[in-house]
């Protein structure tokens, strides 16, 4: 069952999610429609990272989500179509899988799309809809940085008969942000902010913000450019 409690960004700053300097860029990149990869463990945060920024969404947005088993529960509003994927019966007939689903959501105009965990051949569907004008995303995915994103992105496709060149020519345009979350003897945080690249004919993780949960962030030159592009859109 999904849990009842929901946490704002304030909510999850006060409890140490992230430093306060981060959250005109968390709700910029949410106002400005950014397509947001959430990464991190088990239990590293990455669902309740994902209610509160949808919390941040224009109350006029449709959202469509898909998940496999249901943890994002109501979201508080009523545009919202909750669709979860359904196990074959005892004849092994009935069977709808998270490819079905991503594909049903361009079907029902959707503003915006969210995938409550990627981990199969689903991750095609979803990078051709995140390419094809639909903005504002929001995907959670398993992986231990945003460096290691390429390679489980590589590993999903895969199944999904996609060779990587092709599958870095999507992901690099399908997603504005990764965010990588923790969990440490002190707590759940976001450790790292960063994003998709082609290098040399590869896609890469870049690493642009750094924080260890309790001293001052570090950050990379193209911090700048990255904060201030998606910080106008949170004051807008």
């Amino acid at each position: 069952f999904p849990r009842q409690e929901r946490f704002d960004l304030r909510q999850l700053h006060e409890r140490g999610l992230f430093p306060a300097s981060w959250m005109s860029t968390l709700r910029g990149l949410v106002r400005g429609r950014a397509n947001i990869l959430i990464i991190g463990g088990t239990g590293a945060g990455k669902t309740t990272l994902l209610k509160a920024l949808l919390g941040e969404c224009d109350s006029g947005d449709r959202i469509v989500s898909v998940e496999e088993v249901r943890e994002l529960g109501a979201l508080g509003r009523g545009d919202h179509v909750s669709l979860m994927s359904r196990e074959a019966n005892v004849e092994g007939a009935g069977a709808v899988g998270l490819t079905e689903l991503v594909k049903a959501t361009l079907r029902m105009r959707p503003d915006r799309i969210i995938l409550g965990e990627c981990r199969g051949a689903e991750i095609a569907d979803l990078l051709r809809a995140l390419n094809s004008g639909h903005r504002g995303g929001m995907v959670t995915l398993h992986a231990d940085g945003v460096g290691r994103v390429p390679s489980r992105l590589v590993s999903l496709a895969l199944l999904a008969g996609l060779e990587p060149a092709a599958l870095s020519t999507l992901a690099r345009d399908a997603f504005d942000a990764v965010l990588h979350l923790e969990r440490s003897k002190h707590g759940r945080h976001i450790a790292q902010i960063g994003d998709l690249h082609v290098a040399q004919g590869a896609l890469a993780g870049r690493t642009i913000a750094r924080w260890n949960g309790r001293e001052v962030p570090s950050y990379t030159p193209e911090w700048e450019a990255f904060s201030a592009q998606w910080t106008r859109n949170a004051a807008a």
